[in-house]
């Protein structure tokens, strides 16, 4: 019994990191463009927006342990495209990171411009 105990108590006092993040499926609700599905792999991430009608595939970089980059947007749906001038480096930056969630600040190299959002860790 006390096994068990200690080893429910372990558990729940275990923070995650940004190296708990590298890899898994996440969810990003916001009111401008509905639910996104993300599954992030070593090298790749996926991005499914059902009600936007996007599926989109990245090469994925860490940059360092809490940063990564996300290029080479591939669109998986031929009703779906952005003009090749207008593709550009997402930085991603994890900042913070609770229980069942984390926030992340991305920007694009070519703008100034910074969103803050929550992502839900799904797995």
């Amino acid at each position: 019994m006390l096994v068990i105990a200690v080893s429910i108590f372990s558990n729940c006092n275990t923070k995650r990191t940004c190296e708990d993040l590298k890899e898994g499926k996440y969810m990003l609700v916001s009111e401008e463009t509905g639910t996104t599905i993300i599954e992030r792999k070593v090298n790749e991430q996926i991005e499914i927006n059902e009600s936007l009608g996007v599926h989109v595939k990245y090469d994925l970089k860490w940059k360092d342990n809490c940063t990564y980059l996300l290029y080479n947007d591939q669109f998986l749906d031929d009703n779906y495209w952005i003009p090749s001038d207008t593709k550009d480096t997402l930085i991603v930056e994890i900042t913070d990171i609770m229980a069942d969630s984390y926030i992340v600040k991305a920007s694009m190299g070519s703008t100034d411009l910074v969103i803050e959002s929550e992502l839900l860790i799904i797995e």
